[in-house]
């Protein structure tokens, strides 16, 4: 609907011709339009309806929007970083643009790194399985707390470097983790309403993110925002183990059974 509206203020301006608007949009008139836009509206206030329904549903959402809240805590101690990278190299490390977008790239790569080679060998161990997510979740989000930690003290390249890693290690461990936790606890007919969450969570984290960073930025120092993430990465660990659903930890309490059955019977037979 907006590209539709935006497509004819162009036409009004004279910047596209009415011909290209209908080839792009479809609209065949100016009739046709102004019911497509109400049957939009309608449509979008039916949707609205959906997930209000969705979100206050007994099924699963409860333990959706508790995996959420934590979810929500560690992602907006990353994103709060990120948006203020490059305040931060300047200040602490008197990094140029070029010398920033290297260290940037740094990140990505890990993060690609930890997607394609590390998370498949934890999987392929059985290390990340359904009965581990709990843990992994929680390891990333100890990781990020620390490498956050690590970032607000470093006065070198080499422990900033190593903070960054440490950040992009838990990142991505924790975020496999939560969405395999929260994809797992939806209904089949709920799944597509709960990646929306996931999703809506992320991009208010965004939204967030760079507003609270810049303030404190402005207000105290570049090391303020780290730390306070590493504050909320833990909290957001502490949540997400109080909070965990009741499946989880029993999944969770049933592989530490299994393995210390299995410690049991190693030092058996080696006696």
């Amino acid at each position: 609907m907006l590209a539709a509206q935006y497509g004819a203020y162009k036409v009004h301006h004279g910047m596209l011709h009415e011909a290209s608007l209908l080839a792009l949009t479809g609209a065949p008139d100016e009739a046709d339009s102004a019911e497509a836009r109400r049957g939009i509206f309608a449509r979008l206030a039916g949707l609205t309806r959906a997930a209000r329904a969705l979100w206050g549903s007994a099924s699963t959402m409860p333990d959706v929007r508790r995996l959420l809240f934590s979810r929500s805590l560690v992602e907006l101690a990353v994103m709060m970083t990120h948006a203020i990278f490059a305040d931060v190299t300047r200040v602490k490390l008197g990094w140029d643009a070029k010398a920033t977008g290297l260290g940037m790239a740094f990140s990505g790569a890990l993060s690609v790194l930890v997607d394609l080679a590390v998370l498949p060998a934890l999987h392929s161990r059985r290390l990340l399985t359904r009965n581990t997510e709990l843990r992994a979740a929680l390891l990333g989000a100890v990781c990020v707390s620390a490498g956050l930690v690590a970032l607000s003290f470093a006065t070198q390249p080499p422990a900033f470097l190593r903070g960054l890693a440490l950040l992009a290690l838990g990142t991505s461990i924790f975020k496999s983790a939560m969405n395999t936790m929260t994809m797992g606890m939806a209904r089949r007919d709920e799944a597509g309403g709960v990646s929306g969450a996931v999703d809506a969570t992320e991009a208010v984290c965004r939204v967030a993110a760079p507003l609270i960073g810049g303030t404190l930025l402005e207000q105290a120092d570049v090391d303020t925002a780290p730390r306070l993430g590493a504050g909320l990465a833990a909290a957001g660990a502490l949540a997400l183990y109080a909070l965990a659903p009741a499946q989880l930890r029993k999944g969770w309490g049933e592989r530490l059974g299994a393995e210390e059955e299995a410690a049991q019977l190693a030092e058996k037979k080696r006696q």
